[in-house]
Formats: structure tokens, C-alpha cells, sequence
């Protein structure tokens, strides 16, 4: 039996990356040109096979004259895998330490949370339910993401059971209401989460106030060095002094960082913020 022969992908090369991601940047504002460029190349390639493009110049021509496949490109290279508790021991010693500090420290102040990199709003709610058990009445998250289409999916609010794996049925019960679509976030849930979209590479927050608990878990894993260190001194700078900063679990501080902060669990990926001197 003839079972033929295994597809040879098309290949590009460095320059051929550079025409691509500047046609991205020029017709979506997106800029990926300091994202980790093995992961860029995958993408591009496996766009590339699933149109069976040739060769780059093909797949250039494709993405002139069709705006689509530019929007469905720049949705490759953004992070959209996301589940509720994802590394559910992360969001136990947030639930047991971390937010009962920090609500502590507040003093009755709003709690301010920062989801950044939320993707289709998992972490974002997930750190919702967190509060609502907490009976945190005065705090608040705040979801953003680069990827429109992931926000928008994050505003519906709208889940499977694959999303809900790692949530303690408990808290599925008293925090979603399950329908013909799956299972939808509660109104208490939603008075206390907004969606916003921002571009961690813009250098600047989403909004012009500190928060007390900072979340990017799984993002700077797809940026280059310099950028991951641009970043992250984006969202220490977005902290309340001794705010908490949650990384994912392949993440870690460059040194510069680092000494801004002090960590709270290694294995968790926590930190907060030292205060400067003089406050």
C-alpha cells in the first residue's frame, strides 16, 4: 500500500520573519519583533502548511491581500491557553496568605488586581471567585489582554468543563451557573471584573493607578530577554509598594528586578514589592 510521503514544510528565513512581522505591526498596531523567534517561526510556518504556501513570498502575497489572515496570524502569536486555578497551588496560597495580607494591609481600602496577559479571562475570574469567598467587598480585578477576540470572549463570560478542570467544585457551584453553552460567570462575579485592552510592550500600565496584586503568569515564557526585563519592570512599577507580583511557573526575575523584590514562595512564583526608601 502506497501511504505516500511526509509533507516537507515550507521554510523561512530570518528576513522573510522581518517583512512578515512589520506587515503585522503596520495593519494591527501589534508589535511581535521581540518575541522569542522560534516560537514566531513555528507559527508563521504552520500558517504557511495549513494554506500550503510554497515559499515566504507566497505567504507575503497572502497576507496583502487578505486582512484575515493577518488578524488570524497576529491571533498565533498571542497566548490564548489559559483554564480557572491553572496551577491550582498558585491561587491556594493566594487564597490562604497572600490576599488575606494584602486586604489587611489595605485597611478597608480598595483591593486593586491586575490580570495581565489574561487571555480569555480565566485567571481574571478565577481571582474574582478568590475575593467573592474572601467576602472582599471593596476589591476588584482588572483583565487585560492584547488579542481583541480573547477579550471579547473573556467579557461573555461563557466557559466549558475543559476550562474548569482545576476549579474546586464547590466553588464552581456557588460562582458559575451552567446553561446551555456551558457555564457562565455569576452577576457577583462580573460587578467585580473589567476587561481592558492594553500592550505590555507599550511601556506603560493600562490604567494610571497602583495595584496591590499584579498576575502575568505564562507570558514573558514567549518574549526575548530584553523584552521580559522591560516588562517586568513595567509591572513592578504597576505595584503598590509591597504589592505582590505572581509569575508562572517557568518564569523568574532577571537580577535587576529581583532586587526590587522579595519572594514570598519560590515554588509559586511570588513577590512583592520592596518599598523605596523614604516612603
Amino acid at each position: 500500500m502506497d501511504v505516500g510521503h511526509p509533507r516537507t514544510l515550507p521554510s523561512v528565513g530570518l528576513h522573510d520573519i522581518e517583512r512578515i512581522l512589520a506587515l503585522v505591526h503596520a495593519r494591527t498596531g501589534a508589535d511581535f519583533r521581540e518575541y522569542r523567534r522560534p516560537m514566531i517561526e513555528r507559527r508563521i510556518v504552520h500558517r504557511m502548511s495549513a494554506l500550503g504556501c510554497a515559499g515566504a513570498n507566497e505567504y507575503v502575497g497572502v497576507l496583502e491581500a487578505e486582512p484575515q489572515e493577518v488578524t488570524r496570524l497576529s491571533r498565533r502569536f498571542t497566548i490564548d491557553v489559559s483554564r480557572f486555578f491553572r496551577n491550582a497551588g498558585v491561587f491556594d496560597v493566594l487564597r490562604g496568605d497572600v490576599l488575606p495580607a494584602l486586604l489587611g494591609r489595605a485597611g478597608g481600602q480598595p483591593l486593586r488586581c491586575w490580570s495581565a496577559g489574561t487571555a480569555s479571562g480565566q485567571e481574571a475570574w478565577s481571582l474574582a471567585i478568590l475575593l467573592e469567598e474572601l467576602a472582599a467587598p471593596r476589591a476588584s480585578v482588572l483583565g487585560t489582554d492584547l488579542d481583541p477576540a480573547a477579550l471579547r470572549n473573556a467579557a461573555r463570560g461563557w466557559y466549558s468543563e475543559a476550562d474548569l478542570v482545576e476549579a474546586p467544585p464547590a466553588w464552581t457551584e456557588r460562582h458559575l451557573e451552567p446553561g446551555p453553552r456551558g457555564f457562565a460567570v455569576s452577576p457577583a462575579l462580573r460587578r467585580r471584573v473589567r476587561f481592558l485592552r492594553h500592550d505590555l510592550m507599550g511601556g506603560t500600565a493600562p490604567v494610571p493607578v497602583r495595584f496591590h496584586l499584579v498576575s502575568c503568569r505564562n507570558v514573558l515564557i514567549y518574549f526575548a530577554p530584553a523584552l521580559q526585563r522591560r516588562v517586568l519592570r513595567l509591572l513592578v512599577d504597576a505595584l503598590e509598594p509591597g504589592g505582590v507580583l505572581c509569575l508562572g511557573e517557568a518564569e523568574w526575575p532577571d537580577e535587576e528586578t529581583l532586587a526590587r523584590l522579595t519572594t514570598i514562595d519560590r515554588g509559586a512564583k511570588l513577590f512583592a514589592r520592596i518599598p523605596e526608601k523614604g516612603r
